[in-house]
């Protein structure tokens, strides 16, 4: 049905076509919201097919560029565990360990970036404006080759 077509599509255009994939992984959610969907797709072992692709994009977005796709795939797991089919999937493949360990990364992340920033001191960083807008936009006047007057704003 729609949602092996779904779970083919992620495995063929993972990093190569990403807008493929996001709309894939959006409509896959949307299919996801249907509860018979959801218990049929748990039953065929979706939880943890979408936790190791969870994973897989956590480790490949070091940057946080990709955070729309985790945030999709966070929400298509959320729709699979909504039911006791899908938790009990959960617990066997040890997803909350995994979903755990996935928010310590991107925590240890988050502090490195803090500390990467506030190691710059300040005053680097500083700069002091004090122009008018008149002295910005200075009267020109300036003359065409006909010898008329042209008035222009110059930046200076």
């Amino acid at each position: 049905g729609i949602l092996n077509l779904l779970e083919r599509y992620f495995s063929l255009y993972g990093k190569q076509n990403i807008a493929v994939f996001r709309y894939a992984l959006e409509l896959y959610t949307q299919v996801l919201s249907v509860r018979a969907n959801a218990v049929k797709a748990a039953a065929n072992g979706a939880t943890r097919r979408m936790l190791d692709l969870f994973n897989y994009w956590t480790d490949l977005d070091k940057l946080q560029k990709f955070i729309h796709i985790r945030k999709s795939i966070l929400n298509s797991i959320k729709h699979l565990v909504g039911n006791e089919s899908g938790r009990k999937s959960l617990i066997k493949c040890d997803g909350i360990a995994i979903l755990y360990k996935t928010a310590k990364q991107s925590d240890e992340m988050k502090q490195e970036i803090q500390r990467n920033c506030s190691s710059h001191s300040s005053s680097d960083f500083k700069l002091r404006v004090t122009v008018s807008s008149q002295d910005i936009f200075k009267k020109t006047d300036t003359t065409n080759p006909n010898g008329k007057a042209i008035d222009n704003l110059a930046l200076t």
